[in-house]
């Protein structure tokens, strides 16, 4: 992302973290958000 740190703070990964979480849950395509959901616990923050 343009604004994320190189070295982001605990701080920093928990928003990123919670923004993430909230975008796959309210996707507005349910196989779209199922995949995304998928996506972020193969690979997390």
């Amino acid at each position: 992302a343009a604004w994320y740190p190189d070295k982001p703070t605990t701080e920093d990964r928990s928003y990123i973290t919670g923004f993430m979480n909230a975008l796959a849950r309210f996707y507005p395509c349910p196989w779209c958000a199922k995949d995304f959901r998928h996506n972020i616990e193969e690979k997390p923050v």
